[in-house]
């Protein structure tokens, strides 16, 4: 019997994370730069090595929240006939 091999489970803030980031289109250096963590932290965390805790988490959350609602935003402009 064959053996399949799961990917590993995200924290649900690095999932989110990760989608925005997709769908804002920015590179895992950009995002790092934001985030002011190196990219290599970023890669692992998306990769499923390492889990944020304590500040990192708490920041993660934050941002998420901010760029959640800039996109909207940025959506509801575009729907609106604005670009920003």
């Amino acid at each position: 019997m064959a053996t399949s091999i799961q990917p590993p489970q995200l924290h649900p803030s690095v999932q989110a994370l990760l989608t925005l980031r997709h769908q804002l289109s920015m590179t895992q250096l950009a995002m790092a730069e934001l985030l002011r963590v190196s990219p290599r932290t970023l890669q692992d965390w998306e990769r499923g090595r390492r889990q944020p805790k304590g500040p990192s988490q708490a920041l993660l959350e934050r941002v998420i929240a901010v760029l959640r609602h800039e996109a909207e935003r940025n959506t509801d402009d575009y729907v609106n006939g604005h670009l920003f």
